[in-house]
């Protein structure tokens, strides 16, 4: 039983994903880096941080 308060910090991050996954995991280090420096404990990345999957909108055509 907890007998006393307890905080968890959390960092929520928000960011528009490319097609390019080495630059999108660039930029999930750097956003996870902050959020630890400014006392975060979890970090929470968007759903599709990592990769967006092609789409005729993001794909140039050939």
């Amino acid at each position: 039983m907890i007998t006393s308060p307890r905080t968890l910090k959390v960092g929520v991050t928000q960011w528009h994903p490319t097609t390019d996954i080495g630059s999108n995991l660039e930029k999930a280090a750097r956003v996870i880096e902050r959020a630890a420096a400014d006392g975060a404990s979890v970090v929470v990345l968007p759903e599709n941080g990592l990769i967006l999957a092609p789409t005729p909108r993001c794909v140039k055509p050939r």
